[in-house]
């Protein structure tokens, strides 16, 4: 497996938790949110879970 170096993952996590990114993910866990009930959720690949928690935060009944 291979591994980020530490400076692109720092330069990856301040992309992504600025707009617009940060916009792009939100819009994406209340579409999901709003269209699961209840359920399973598995999310490959897209980051370092931080979608997960803002669906996990507007509907808790899902299972990430």
């Amino acid at each position: 497996m291979e591994r980020f170096p530490a400076v692109a993952a720092r330069l990856y996590d301040y992309l992504f938790s600025r707009p617009p990114m940060h916009r792009m993910y939100a819009e994406i866990a209340r579409d999901l949110a709003s269209s699961i009930d209840r359920g399973r959720l598995l999310d490959v690949g897209t980051g370092p879970g931080r979608l997960l928690l803002q669906i996990h935060a507007l509907n808790p009944e899902i299972e990430l």
